[in-house]
C-alpha cells in the first residue's frame, strides 16, 4: 500500500475509534487475548473502508467547492 493510502487508513482508524470508542488499531492491543472471529474482522475491516471512503467524500466535496468559487472568480474577472 502508498504511504498517502495507508495515512488514510491510519486517519479511518482514528476517525472510527474516536467515533465508537473503539480502538482499531492493533499495536494498542493484546494479541494474545483478544481473539477475533472472521465474521468480526471482515465487519471491522467494512466499517474502517466506510470511514475512509466519507474521508475521501469529505475531501471530494472541499475540493469541489474550492473549484465552484475558482470558477465564479474567473467570471468575475471576465
Amino acid at each position: 500500500m502508498s504511504k498517502e493510502l495507508d495515512d488514510l487508513r491510519k486517519k479511518a482508524e482514528i476517525a472510527l475509534s474516536n467515533y465508537d470508542g473503539h480502538s482499531l488499531l492493533s499495536d494498542d492491543e493484546d494479541v494474545g487475548q483478544i481473539e477475533e472471529t472472521s465474521a468480526s474482522r471482515v465487519l471491522e475491516e467494512l466499517r474502517v473502508y466506510q470511514a475512509e471512503l466519507e474521508i475521501q467524500n469529505q475531501h471530494l466535496k472541499e475540493s469541489e467547492q474550492k473549484a465552484h468559487r475558482e470558477q465564479q472568480r474567473y467570471f468575475n474577472l471576465v
